[in-house]
């Protein structure tokens, strides 16, 4: 299982992540007060559906694609489940559901009584007060160089960054693919980032960047956690 290394959405300690065909019915901007009403909606008209046809479709783009009855048996069982509860936020991705809890009964239940397979992100238990206790942090293994994970916004890039990075190599690791887009002054660099050496060194990026850095991270060793 993977290692939940740091808070998922700054709250979370564990991540379910598997696949469905309806993922979609699920997605919190489409429900009406937290309710999963167009969950519920969608699961009438496909049960509707079922009483007619032996083969079930769902819309996307204007074709249809066919949903495993599988899948749709999964969707029921996970609406029944979400309905009762509230400690959890889920967020879907055309064909894949990610949910997100502290409470690791309420998503191995869920994973007992689906039938495809699922990841499920779990921390070391020696962490978990760790993480609880300290938002915008990352566990990594061995004691890091570079100290800080600086993450953008949606903003596009600046060819100034760039060669401030190019001349400052000591102070920050840019991958290939940001450094392109920052030179490019029209493309964006939304959720792409850089590690930064110490403090100093994330002072003076803000001073460069602005608004556009959307999140710091502190990354801390193993070894520097006290259990």
């Amino acid at each position: 299982m993977p290692e939940t290394k740091k808070l998922h959405y700054n709250k979370f300690l564990y991540k379910m992540q598997f696949r469905n065909a309806l993922a979609g019915i699920f997605r919190t901007e489409w429900q009406r007060k937290g309710n999963l009403s167009y969950a519920a909606l969608k699961l009438s008209e496909y049960k509707y559906a079922l009483k007619n046809h032996s083969v079930l479709y769902k819309n996307r783009w204007g074709t249809k694609e066919e949903v495993p009855l599988s899948h749709y048996r999964d969707a029921q069982k996970l609406y029944r489940i979400l309905r009762h509860q509230s400690n959890y936020m889920i967020r879907c991705e055309y064909n894949t559901v990610n949910l997100y809890s502290n409470d690791l009964d309420f998503l191995e239940n869920i994973n007992k009584k689906i039938s495809v397979d699922t990841i499920i992100w779990k921390p070391d238990t020696n962490n978990i007060n760790f993480l609880l206790e300290n938002k915008n942090v990352i566990i990594v293994d061995n004691e890091p160089e570079f100290m800080y994970k600086v993450s953008f916004g949606r903003k596009s890039g600046k060819k100034e960054l760039a060669k401030w990075i190019a001349n400052n190599r000591d102070k920050v690791v840019c991958g290939p693919r940001l450094y392109e887009s920052l030179q490019n002054e029209n493309r964006y660099i939304q959720s792409q980032y850089i590690y930064a050496k110490d403090e100093k060194v994330v002072l003076l990026l803000q001073m460069i960047v602005g608004d556009n850095i959307t999140r710091i991270d502190k990354l801390v060793s193993k070894q520097n956690i006290d259990k």
